[in-house]
């Protein structure tokens, strides 16, 4: 049996994983997401998806409604596979248990993000994987020491200049990775991108914004929303 059936298999016996699969397929065709980064919409339930996606573009409309009328389903679904799990181990019902339910539904929607990828994993997913940079491009003195809690401070202070500076989500984006970089490699390295290689300044920014890219996106849009949608 290969590991993604083992997976599988241990989750089955906690979570309905037909259900979860569909899905993550259904969130796949809606287009809102790079499925990397996919598992939060699996305990987000229908309010806190249709909140984030109020003011932003749906590319695909039809497949956005089908995934908000699962979402509350597939939320529950987690929540009580979660449950029989911990029950399992303590019969407590204290604040600790309750914790260590949530812990362990965030813990396991990754898990069954992984697995719907190698078992069911289509080729825009493989396509993607094969185009996505490989952190070794970057510069090994950056790899080193990078800190991603100066770095995730670095993108906070280049919010308000990269939201005016852009004419959309896309423009904010690259500005935003662009300052946040530029910023970050200037007060931890003192390294000037305004001399530096581009091409060595795009193998950091490249991996980053596949990290970033989603999060940031969602900062544009609240931030537009905290502007009056200007």
């Amino acid at each position: 049996m290969s590991e993604g059936l083992k997976e599988y298999t241990r989750l089955n016996k906690y979570y309905r994983m037909k259900e979860m699969f569909n899905f993550l397929e259904v969130l796949k065709e809606t287009g809102i997401t790079n499925m990397f980064g996919a598992s939060p919409f699996i305990w987000m339930g229908k309010n806190m998806i249709e909140h984030e996606f109020k003011y932003k573009d749906i590319p695909n409309e039809e497949k956005f409604e089908e995934l908000i009328s699962l979402a509350d389903q597939v939320r529950d679904n987690l929540i009580y596979g979660s449950y029989k799990q911990v029950r399992e181990k303590t019969d407590i019902e204290d604040e600790r248990y309750f914790r260590n339910i949530e812990t362990l539904m965030r813990r396991n929607a990754q898990d069954i993000l992984k697995t719907w990828m190698k078992l069911k994993g289509s080729r825009t997913i493989r396509e993607s994987e094969e185009k996505k940079p490989e952190l070794s491009d970057m510069p090994s003195f950056f790899l080193r020491r990078f800190d991603g809690k100066k770095f995730d401070k670095k993108i906070r202070e280049s919010i308000s200049y990269s939201y005016r500076h852009a004419n959309n989500v896309n423009e904010f984006v690259e500005i935003i990775l662009d300052t946040a970089v530029s910023s970050y490699l200037w007060y931890n390295f003192q390294i000037d991108t305004d001399i530096w290689d581009f091409e060595d300044f795009q193998k950091i920014v490249r991996p980053l914004k596949e990290v970033y890219e989603p999060l940031l996106k969602m900062m544009y849009y609240k931030h537009r929303k905290s502007n009056g949608g200007r």
